[in-house]
């Protein structure tokens, strides 16, 4: 049953999110609570579906641990020459780390004894008496491809941080519906994975940017002359690197569009 395995996904990490955990476990249990929460969504009766808050919020734990670390490790990779400016917000980055760090030991813990164990007798206990290619899934998929067309569409008019935002999400969650149903729609699933697949990760890399062009604008007005100078500096690359991020989006988007991807999709649930 696709929802236990779900279920079972999330739970292959639950001994790793400790006080102090391993980036790449965060990221892999992240991702997995993400997916239990679309398979919940989709196929979860009513008594499943009181539990995706409880989901949602050890996702969320994750998202915040997951996002320090990756702003501490790409501060750590700066050259030497400027590590005595992005020292102190390392510093400040670790701090938060070490409370979101605790905050999401604590709810794993909560998750562990008591969230997992109830949903999985809730899984048990439903029976779902749809098919995964019946016309509710056709209208599922559909739904959310018709929330993604218009953001395509609509991408060169306007590229900033929740534009973007807004985008990933609306694609990842599409995406996550996709991968469920993939065995009873193959074409749509090919075709849209194809394209879902590497857009939401260029998209993904985008929002990274936006993340630390907010953290260096806020460090940099609290920095001294001389560390001010470095930040500003640092400011200006990624600034230049999220505008040719961008451009190559464009790119491909304007591609999708004028090549009619999204309606071929829409015909293959036809």
């Amino acid at each position: 049953m696709l929802l236990a395995a779900r279920l079972a996904d999330v739970r292959k990490y639950e001994r790793h999110l400790n006080p102090r955990p391993a980036r790449d476990a965060v990221h892999d249990a992240r991702v997995s609570t993400r997916r239990l929460r679309s398979a919940i969504d989709l196929f979860g009766k009513r008594k499943l579906r009181q539990y995706e808050d409880r989901v949602k919020a050890l996702q969320d734990a994750l998202g915040e641990v997951r996002d320090l670390q990756l702003q501490i490790q790409w501060l750590q990779s700066q050259a030497k020459s400027r590590q005595s400016a992005v020292r102190p917000i390392i510093a400040e980055q670790r701090r938060k780390l070490t409370t979101v760090a605790r905050q999401l030991h604590r709810n794993a813990l909560r998750w562990r004894a008591e969230t997992a164990p109830a949903l999985l007798k809730a899984i048990v206990s439903v029976r779902s008496n749809g098919r995964l290619g019946g016309n509710r899934m056709r209208r599922r998929l559909d739904k959310k491809l018709a929330r993604v067309i218009p953001q395509l569409e609509a991408f060169n008019d306007s590229t900033d941080a929740q534009t973007i935002h807004r985008l990933r999400i609306a694609l990842k969650k599409l995406r996550y519906d996709v991968e469920l149903l993939q065995a009873a729609f193959p074409a749509y699933a090919g075709l849209g994975l194809s394209v879902l697949a590497p857009l939401q990760g260029e998209l993904g890399s985008v929002h990274d940017k936006d993340v630390r062009l907010e953290l260096l604008a806020k460090s940099a007005a609290r920095a001294s002359k001389r560390d001010r100078a470095e930040i500003e500096s640092l400011l200006s690359e990624v600034l230049s690197s999220r505008r040719q991020d961008v451009e190559a989006l464009s790119e491909k988007i304007h591609w999708l569009v004028s090549e009619k991807i999204p309606d071929r999709l829409r015909r293959l649930l036809d």
